[in-house]
């Protein structure tokens, strides 16, 4: 998804500096819980030694809190690691923007790290939405809590991102839907925000939202069961149109991804096993205020 954030041809913001960390196992599967862990321990190192001074995170995962356990026998959705996770992004002067899920018949409040969001918080929950702007049929969107955790939609209809061709090679285009590309998408446009000095992390979401409301308007459906009254979530806008390639064109390179593994932070969280091998959390420590990647 990160061809989404800033590629060299379908990008939102094509100067972006990217650091992808790759997290879903090699057949495809979904990373466990320790993996997506330690792949944000690395985004907040990765903070901690760049000299840029903000940054955006982009989680596309999404786990359900009642099969989360610190200890055999202790009750289960007691625990959210991602909550102690997405305070030291803040602090990081980190965005966080995570996708909604793509499952309609999902509660957001029941699935981590999206229930972090909300109205009086500054993560940002991305939902997809077709060509015409509605919501797809897929995305979710049900908030029993009526938190506002769902902050809009962007477009997650048959997105162009880049990614393998029929011979497994990596130097084709295809198109996924899901609120996957949408959340890129949305990074995209909060990195180039930050860029250009529209905004500042702590005001990147209602900068984000505003911009929204101003370019698309605040007349969109209400999505049912679990939204509050009135219109519902806005829908992402730039305003700008985002040429195809850079000045100079050149041909795109496939970027060097990190991969995390459990021994990455093994001296700063504590190798105690809990279900679907998430390690308890001891911790990993606030990162120096010296920079981040966009």
């Amino acid at each position: 998804m990160s061809s989404c954030v800033g590629g060299f041809f379908s990008g939102v913001f094509k100067q972006a500096q990217i650091v992808p960390i790759k997290i879903m196992k090699s057949g495809g599967d979904a990373p466990s819980v320790s993996t997506a862990i330690n792949a944000i321990g690395l985004a907040l190192q990765d903070k901690a030694n760049s000299a840029v001074e903000a940054g955006v995170l982009s989680m596309s995962i999404g786990f359900r809190v009642e099969d989360l356990q610190v200890i055999k026998g202790q009750p289960k959705n007691t625990i959210d690691p991602f909550a102690d996770l997405l305070d030291r992004i803040k602090s990081a002067n980190i965005v966080a923007v995570a996708s909604s899920g793509n499952d309609k018949t999902h509660d957001l409040n029941e699935w981590t790290p999206r229930k972090n969001g909300g109205a009086d918080t500054k993560m940002i929950v991305v939902g997809a939405a077709d060509h015409n702007s509605q919501r797809c049929g897929f995305s979710t969107y049900i908030d029993s809590a009526q938190k506002g955790i769902l902050s809009l939609y962007a477009i997650g209809e048959k997105v162009m991102c880049a990614g393998k061709g029929s011979s497994g090679v990596d130097t084709q285009y295809n198109s996924p839907s899901g609120s996957s590309p949408a959340t890129a998408q949305v990074a995209g446009i909060v990195a180039m925000y930050l860029a250009q000095g529209l905004t500042t992390v702590a005001d990147a979401k209602d900068y984000l939202l505003s911009e929204a409301k101003r370019l698309k308007g605040t007349n969109w459906p209400n999505d049912g069961p679990g939204a509050k009254a009135g219109p519902g979530p806005l829908r992402a806008g730039i305003g700008v149109q985002v040429p195809c390639t850079v000045n100079n064109a050149r041909q795109a390179t496939q970027p060097t991804w990190i991969e995390p593994d459990s021994q990455t932070f093994g001296d700063e969280i504590e190798p105690q096993r809990i279900t679907d091998q998430l390690l308890v959390l001891d911790a990993i420590p606030y990162p120096l205020n010296t920079g981040s990647r966009i």
